[in-house]
């Protein structure tokens, strides 16, 4: 019981004698107004069901889905599916300009339409770089014919200036 009570005097006295300064309070920055999800986190489940449904549907199905949905983020996510023609892909990047998207990771449904913008932009521009090779081979093809037929002309009158050059 002794060494009790002096182990226990011998800690207060400790304690006494350190040096009197205030106790160091941490204050935890306020947390910032983060902005919200522009969509509802639940909405990925539909979009994805509207994908699958999508896909799965004859063209011409496929064209009465897409004059049915009147939803912009809905629609935007269908034109940009893959497979989509220029035409497609532009109306889709022009309504996922005019959504305000949030892609940070609490915010799913955000995130995967801006993964779809980001997709339905590399596709068009992959669009655009396609029509502009098939314009290139196109203009190379009528450079190719073009100098066809002046060979084929030139072989054509190269009889005549030989003869030609025989009389003289």
């Amino acid at each position: 019981m002794k060494k009790i009570a002096g182990i226990i005097a011998l800690a207060l006295f400790t304690y006494g004698c350190q040096p009197m300064t205030k106790p160091s309070i941490e204050v935890e920055p306020l947390p910032q107004d983060e902005p919200a999800c522009f969509l509802d986190n639940d909405l990925l489940h539909q979009l994805m069901a509207d994908e699958h449904l999508f896909i799965t549907l004859s063209e011409a199905d496929q064209k009465l889905m897409l004059e049915r949905v009147q939803e912009p983020t809905r629609l935007a996510n269908l034109l940009s599916i893959s497979g989509s023609d220029k035409a497609a892909l532009s109306k889709a990047k022009e309504l996922f300009t005019q959504l305000s998207l949030f892609p940070e990771s609490r915010c799913p449904s955000d995130q995967y339409l801006y993964l779809r913008f980001r997709h339905a932009q590399a596709n068009l521009a992959a669009l655009n770089k396609l029509g502009s090779t098939q314009q290139a081979v196109q203009e190379r093809d009528r450079t190719i014919e073009t100098l066809r037929q002046q060979i084929e002309a030139l072989t054509q009158i190269e009889p005549a200036i030989t003869r030609q050059r025989e009389e003289q």
